[in-house]
Formats: C-alpha cells, structure tokens, sequence
C-alpha cells in the first residue's frame, strides 16, 4: 500500500507542534535509610533520571555514608546524609534480623512480631533524624519531588514540613518494589478483598483452600494494623514539626 506523499512544510509544523519541552528537576530519593533491597530498586530508577537529564540526591543515614564514597554511585547522584542523633539506637539491628529470618524455617509469631517492632522502630527513628536537622531540611526546599519507596512515609512528612515552612509543592513518586499489600491498597483506594488477594510475604496464591484463605485474612488484618499504627506515629510528627 502507497504512503500519502506529506508536504515536508506540513512535516515541520506536526514536529514543531507535537514536541514538548522538557526542563530538568532537582529530585530527592529516598530508599529507607541507604541499604537493602529498598534502597537498591531505587538505583536503577534513579540513574535513569539522570540519564534523561535531572539532577538526582541521595538522602541517606550517616551510619551507610559509605554509599556516597562508591564510584558507580557518584558517577550519578548527589548525596544528603542525616545523622542518626540516638546514641543508643542502630539500625544494623534491623537488617541483621531480617537476613536471618531470611533464611530461618522456624519464624513463627514470635519472630514476626519482632520484624514488625523492628521496622517500626527504623521507619520512626529515621524519620525523626531527618526532621531534626534543620539546616539539611532548609537545603531540601530546592527540591522539585520525591522519590521514595512506598515503606518510608517519611517522604509524605517531609512534604508536609517543607509545605508549611516553605511554601513549597513537592510532588511524591512511590516505588512498591514488593507486591501491593493491603496499607498499599487501601491508600490508592482499591481496597483487597483476602479470600482472594494473597498478603504480602504469605507465599499463597488466589487458588487458597478455606484454611489459607483464613489465614490470609488474618494476615492481612496484621498488616493493616501495622499500617494505622505507623500512620499515627507520622501524623504526630507532622504535627510536632
């Protein structure tokens, strides 16, 4: 089939009238503290916005500055270190216990109950140090929007506080590098329904027996819980800030 000739002044006027300028941004990423899986699936979103020409910062905890001393990092981000100012809190805790669960057949409650004291306690603390260094918060107002993985709500507060003392409009880009739990959901609006959406780390499927669906409806309530309890925790420091 023959192509219509188009007149090249006509090709010239669709060029011009289609192309979108496109500025460059000052972004702020966030994966948790700077170590494990959320910060890693962060790194490849974050070098292709370089790529296409913004200017991407790393907010990190001081306790993995080593990150901003790594060649293939520096090639590509900026970095912002806040300090972790409890001298009786360390985050290394956390990540220990998760690598040992990793590989631990016997977790059962207990452990489970542990992960989520632990994860508590970093999405807190972190959260915390980041709020009270003020001069790093002051640098945070060029920022154009952030990119966070969906665990750390702390991007939301941060927005928050660089709102009310800045009158700044931050947008927020979520990464969910896992899949969608029922807090995830419920936020976007879609609520999941447990007899037939599986929870987050329960390794079932929608085809469940009566069993697994009761416990994945169990699950689920856990993880939504959770969820309302981190949420009143960051409330109050948006209020507190």
């Amino acid at each position: 089939m023959r192509l219509p000739n188009i007149p090249a002044l006509l090709q010239i006027f669709l060029l011009v009238w289609t192309g979108q300028e496109v500025k460059s941004a000052n972004i702020l990423m966030s994966g948790l503290v700077g170590k494990g899986s959320h910060f890693l699936s962060l790194v490849p979103i974050g070098k292709r916005l370089v790529r296409q020409g913004h200017n991407v910062t790393c907010l990190i905890m001081d306790e993995y500055k080593e990150r901003a001393d790594d060649p293939e990092l520096k090639k590509y981000f900026n970095f912002e270190i806040y300090k972790n100012t409890d001298p009786h809190y360390t985050t290394k805790e956390y990540f220990q216990f998760v690598s040992e669960l990793a590989f631990n057949e016997n977790g059962g409650l207990r452990s489970f109950g542990k992960m989520m004291y632990l994860t508590k306690e970093l999405l807190r603390k972190s959260c915390l140090f980041v709020l009270e260094d003020k001069e790093m918060m002051k640098r945070l107002e060029k920022m154009d929007a952030i990119v966070s993985d969906v665990s750390w709500l702390c991007s939301s507060v941060i927005k928050l506080y660089l709102k009310k003392h800045a009158n700044t409009d931050i947008r927020i880009i979520l990464n969910v590098p896992n899949t969608p739990n029922a807090m995830i959901l419920d936020l976007a609006g879609s609520p999941v329904n447990p007899a037939y959406q599986p929870s987050t780390m329960s390794g079932l499927t929608s085809n469940m027996t009566f069993i697994e669906r009761t416990i994945n409806t169990i699950s689920t309530a856990v993880f939504r819980s959770f969820g309302n309890q981190m949420g009143s925790y960051f409330m109050s420091f948006a209020e507190q800030f």
